[in-house]
């Protein structure tokens, strides 16, 4: 079983092409996914969004939000998802409260995304050094909710410690590419417990990571944590 914790269907910013959901869900299958945690990049950036109602078999309903979000989020969703790296998010703020409340209220995942492509193909607004630098202090004072860092690199995870050490964080490998034998050398940094399989996709294309996944010098056991356990249990 595979279970993708970083994808997205509707239109997207910048470069990003719109894909719809059942495009997606053809997507993850071809790829040999089985679930894929999906939520309409464009309730997020000011283009139409699906309602998360809608979602075909095989994907997971998050919500993608802009700091203006409406507050009556879909009954089905399992997670929000932000992206402080493109949009002003005060995380001491009143939008912030807010999400956090319903993420406490509902017991919702808190992804938080510090890219969607390569910086230099969507530019960012805020440096993802800069978002790291406050989460920890967002992390801290909310220890009850659970949060994914996703669009990580390798060298910032190892260089942040204290950070993806948390136990209320987990971060998926979308962008963990670099070095050679990346997934070993994070598996040095953090615990694989913390470790959920993520593709990108539509932007990167899904098989590439499970490649990557399958054919990593890890044992059976990591590579089946990493691959859906820890999600299972997250979700």
């Amino acid at each position: 079983m595979i279970i993708d914790f970083n994808a997205h269907f509707g239109q997207g910013p910048g470069t990003i092409d719109w894909c719809g959901a059942e495009k997606l869900a053809r997507l993850e299958k071809a790829a040999g996914i089985d679930l894929a945690v999906a939520s309409d990049i464009g309730a997020a950036f000011a283009h139409a969004a699906m309602s998360p109602e809608t979602l075909p078999d095989g994907l997971v309903a998050f919500a993608s939000l802009a700091p203006t979000f409406d507050r009556r989020l879909p009954t089905s969703i399992k997670g929000v998802r932000i992206y402080p790296t493109y949009h002003v998010w005060d995380f001491g703020g009143a939008a912030c409260s807010d999400l956090l409340a319903l993420a406490r209220e509902r017991n919702l995942i808190v992804q938080v995304y510090l890219r969607l492509q390569d910086l230099r193909v969507l530019l960012v607004a805020f440096e993802p050094a800069d978002v790291i630098e406050r989460l920890p202090k967002l992390v801290d004072a909310h220890q009850d909710i659970r949060f994914v860092i996703s669009g990580a690199t390798y060298a910032e995870v190892n260089a942040n410690p204290a950070l993806f050490g948390r136990e209320n964080i987990w971060t998926d490998i979308s962008h963990v590419q670099h070095p050679i034998n990346s997934l070993p050398k994070l598996l040095d940094a953090i615990d694989v417990s913390r470790v959920l399989f993520g593709t990108g996709a539509p932007v990167l294309y899904p098989y590439s990571n499970v490649f990557r996944v399958v054919n990593s010098p890890i044992s059976d056991e990591i590579k089946e944590r990493i691959l859906w356990r820890n999600a299972r249990e997250l979700l």
